[in-house]
């Protein structure tokens, strides 16, 4: 079976696509990615084969998932992507609504990779024992997916009356989650695949640095920042944190570009740092609460700290807020790191069935979708 993967361009949306990709090789199938020129050489070094499409994959910048001449350029890079690989299926993320727009234009079926929580739900999809603050933050998604959707296919003068967020979820919608004992009633077309984590290792300075802290015996504290979505930052704080010598700081920035500070030796300051590397050697997290931070402190056993952004964070934390290993601070305005070790948080025992760490669930539902039965029913 030939796949095509259009992934958006962050490492939260693109690491899944390739661990994901790999697996469905190992299966035997044929994988393509399509995605933004950036990434390419990240790509071929993990293994991945991506096609040279004509907009070099630009429409794919995640910022501007919502922009319909971004997303005109996507559907074009994917259209074109769909004529030289004949693909049976297109696999994407519900924000890329060009590939989405395209697979539709061409009747491919397709399979989105969600996220932690299962986003983009209409109410009447609920599971009852849902919060209502819950359902109606997925009820606003499921909205703002559409609309944003409909704006694209105004720009491209297509003509694609689609009926609610389950036609712009595909075949399959696929949620990233490690702990069964959180699994909700999901409506059909809906599945967990376990966490799909896959990141490429750590640089040699990052390596250096967490030899050195360990030869030192400092306790190592992981923060994640990310991109706050327009709210204040706490970077002001994680500089006074750096101040506490008995600690070390691993700081990953990611989309967020802090002001430039002379950090002491024993914090490291970096925009990427693998987190299936580093929460194996952490004590504890402080994360803005997207996806793969929140499965990764799930299945490494870390106790963690939780400062929602908006997005996808307000919905997590929600969820998260129920267990007991991760402490959620809406209110982190006057956060200390006093306070933070301060939480008497209990031990966070990972219970990850091991069909659920890799990407063998995932692999096996995309699968199973295009058996003759499932595509009959």
């Amino acid at each position: 079976m030939n796949i095509l993967l259009c992934t958006l361009d962050s490492p939260g949306f693109y690491n899944p696509v390739i661990g994901l990709a790999k697996a469905l090789e190992a299966q035997g199938h044929q994988a393509m990615l399509v995605a933004n020129h950036r990434q390419e050489r990240y790509f071929q070094l993990a293994g991945v084969t991506t096609l040279s499409v004509p907009h070099k994959g630009e429409g794919f910048t995640v910022s501007r998932w919502g922009n319909p001449e971004h997303g005109a350029l996507q559907f074009k890079d994917v259209r074109k992507a769909i004529d030289v690989f004949c693909p049976d299926l297109i696999i994407t993320q519900p924000m890329a609504l060009g590939s989405i727009a395209a697979a539709r234009c061409a009747f491919i079926p397709f399979v989105t990779i969600g996220q932690f929580s299962p986003l983009w739900q209409e109410r009447h999809w609920q599971d009852p024992d849902v919060s209502s603050v819950l359902s109606m933050h997925r009820d606003i998604r499921a909205r703002e997916l559409c609309a944003f959707y409909l704006d694209l296919c105004r720009h491209l003068n297509l003509n694609d009356p689609i009926r609610d967020s389950r036609d712009v979820l595909g075949s399959l919608h696929l949620i990233r989650s490690v702990e069964p004992w959180l699994q909700e009633r999901l409506p059909q077309g809906l599945a967990y695949a376990g966490g799909m984590l896959w990141e490429a290792g750590p640089s040699r300075e990052i390596r250096d640095w967490l030899v050195s802290m360990q030869q030192q015996q400092r306790p190592i504290i992981y923060v994640q920042h990310g991109k706050r979505f327009g709210l204040k930052t706490f970077w002001e704080q994680l500089h006074n944190w750096s101040k506490n010598s008995g600690y070390a700081f691993a700081l990953s920035t990611g989309r967020f570009f802090p002001s430039e500070y002379n950090w002491p030796s024993h914090t490291l300051c970096h925009p990427y740092i693998p987190q299936s590397f580093i929460f194996r050697q952490c004590t504890g997290a402080v994360l803005h609460g997207h996806t793969t931070s929140v499965v990764g402190a799930l299945s490494h056993g870390i106790q963690a700290t939780l400062l929602p952004a908006g997005g996808e964070t307000v919905d997590n934390a929600i969820i998260c807020s129920a267990l007991s290993c991760i402490q959620v601070l809406d209110d982190w305005s006057e956060i200390t790191f006093d306070k933070v070790l301060s939480q008497r948080l209990a031990p966070c025992k990972p219970t990850v069935p091991d069909k659920a760490r890799g990407f063998d669930m995932a692999a096996g539902l995309v699968c199973r979708i295009m058996q003759p039965s499932h595509m009959m029913a």
